[in-house]
């Protein structure tokens, strides 16, 4: 789907990165985006016209993860796309998925909470 599709779908609305709609032919950040807010992050996020929804992830973040020599070929060093034949891939997503599902690492750039959050301290995280 596209950046507006997302936007404006209803059961994607108030996640944290649906922040681009179209306006007059051009892209536009809503205001209170607590995410990608830099010029350079908001030329990058758009500068392909796609979004990718998933229900069944692994997110990494900040964990190093030793991928595999016989992967290192066929993963792509940024975003763009490679060529992989159907073994290799299901192979690869069986050795992603070994790791869990989720979220599997902190964020490179955790988010502040903002005023219009609630945030849950527990004890444990005071002392």
């Amino acid at each position: 789907m596209t950046f507006d599709e997302y936007f404006k779908c209803n059961e994607l609305k108030g996640r944290l990165d649906n922040i681009y709609f179209m306006d007059n032919g051009k892209y536009e950040q809503v205001p209170n985006a607590r995410c990608h807010t830099t010029p350079e992050e908001q030329k990058h996020d758009t500068s392909v016209d796609r979004i990718l929804i998933a229900r069944r992830f692994v997110y990494f973040g900040t964990n190093n993860v030793d991928v595999p020599s016989s992967f290192l070929d066929f993963i792509p060093r940024a975003r763009t796309y490679c060529f992989a034949d159907g073994e290799r891939v299901d192979a690869f997503i069986n050795w992603v998925f070994s790791h869990g599902s989720g979220m599997a690492g902190k964020p490179h750039k955790p988010l502040m909470p903002s005023s219009t959050v609630l945030v849950e301290i527990s004890k444990a995280s005071l002392s």
